[in-house]
């Protein structure tokens, strides 16, 4: 599916309308994310959002209710820990996760989910 937009309006308060319309290079989910980051900052809600260079240290994996989760250990003190899903990733990015071995060095855009740093940007490189 490709969108060429993406909104989400408030079903309280219908004043509360955000809408991102795609730009060339922007994939769907990098639409959807930016309209969720966006009409949440609406609400005045912190949201992290970091972008990071760093190299894998550990990989692992685990399986909750049917989805594969991929914990990286980074060398990043401030960030050791993060995980991606194929929810949170692009299919290309998904597949690059899973080829991305230990040393490997790695670009990455975090979001902090609850007590969880998850990775919804991901590119190895090299």
């Amino acid at each position: 599916m490709y969108l060429a937009g993406f909104a989400i309006v408030d079903a309280l308060d219908t004043s509360k309308v955000v809408l991102t319309i795609g730009e060339q290079g922007m994939r769907s989910e990098q639409i959807v994310q930016k309209t969720r980051l966006e009409f949440i900052r609406l609400f005045n809600t912190h949201v992290a959002y970091v972008e990071l260079s760093a190299t894998i240290l550990g990989k692992y994996d685990y399986v909750e209710d049917g989805i594969t989760h991929i914990v990286l250990h980074l060398d990043n003190a401030t960030y050791p820990w993060v995980e991606a899903t194929p929810k949170t990733l692009s299919p290309t990015e998904w597949n690059a996760l899973l080829a991305a071995a230990c040393a490997s060095k790695v670009e990455l855009q975090l979001e902090k989910r609850d007590d969880r740093w998850i990775i919804t940007q991901f590119k190895n490189v090299g």
